[in-house]
């Protein structure tokens, strides 16, 4: 069996995608000769066919990918994309168009753009001034119909039956809505609820020392509700971030800041002088 030490992509149980090591482009030729070759290894009922050639191919992970053809005639079938990683109902638009740019960026050599790309979402996020974009789909499952009275259950009942905070905060965002069923869409965004602060006293050498530790509860809120700043801005920032994270098995992730853990969101909030 003949050796061609090709770099194999995107591959499953009836495809494969392969390039030559130094990523120069096969000849029509070389197409033909190579599919042949392929289908000599096959079985009798089994034919590969050439489903296309790319000039880019970006791989996520497993069935995970995009592959580009910039001579198709129309814009929109340049990219053939793959996998939930792009495609899930349930991500944010602005998350999707987040995704959008830098997968562009990418299949145009602009990797120098990404972190650029990814600090300009920072700054939505830190000034957002319509709430939709930021939005889940999420459905009315049986599961959050079964949340419904969760407030009258201990942790423990809760866990017995498998009611999760998952679905008690979706329940709670929507249990207000008239004729909720089963399948119902609904879009919500991560909220701040309220808070409460909590004082303690501790007794010292020098006199009795008092504090106090402001405790937020979060939730799910329907666009409805949004005031302008009842958002949980740290969440946003850390969905951005996992954002990121799903690049990682082919860009280097070290420049690009998470800004949802303490130390970097307290010099963003400082930054946008926000309390």
């Amino acid at each position: 069996m003949e050796n061609h030490n090709f770099i194999i992509g995107p591959t499953d149980t009836d495809s494969i995608s392969f390039c030559k090591p130094d990523m120069t482009m096969f000849t029509k030729e070389e197409i033909q000769s190579l599919l042949g070759e392929i289908n000599k290894l096959m079985p009798e009922f089994m034919i590969y066919e050439d489903d296309g050639y790319y000039k880019k191919c970006i791989v996520l992970k497993a069935k995970n990918y995009i592959l580009y053809d910039p001579t198709k005639e129309k814009e929109s079938d340049r990219k053939q994309t793959k996998g939930s990683a792009f495609k899930s109902a349930k991500k944010e638009p602005i998350i999707v168009l987040m995704m959008q740019e830098m997968v562009d960026a990418i299949l145009n050599d602009k990797e120098a753009s990404l972190v650029d790309i990814y600090e300009s979402y920072v700054h939505k996020a830190m000034t957002i001034t319509d709430i939709m974009p930021w939005c889940s789909k999420i459905s009315a499952t049986e599961s959050v119909l079964a949340a419904k009275g969760h407030e009258a259950y201990t942790k423990a009942e809760l866990k017995e039956k498998g009611i999760r905070a998952n679905e008690t905060n979706v329940w709670d965002a929507i249990k207000h809505e008239e004729l909720v069923q089963q399948g119902d869409k609904y879009f919500l965004f991560p909220a701040v609820l309220g808070f409460e602060d909590i004082v303690t006293t501790k007794e010292l050498k020098k006199g009795p020392k008092t504090t106090t530790k402001r405790e937020y509860t979060y939730g799910l809120l329907l666009p409805d509700k949004w005031n302008g700043d009842n958002h949980d801005v740290s969440h946003l920032l850390k969905r951005l971030y996992c954002t990121i994270e799903i690049f990682e098995n082919i860009l280097d992730l070290t420049p690009f800041n998470n800004y949802s853990l303490v130390k970097n969101y307290k010099k963003l909030l400082d930054k946008y002088a926000l309390v």
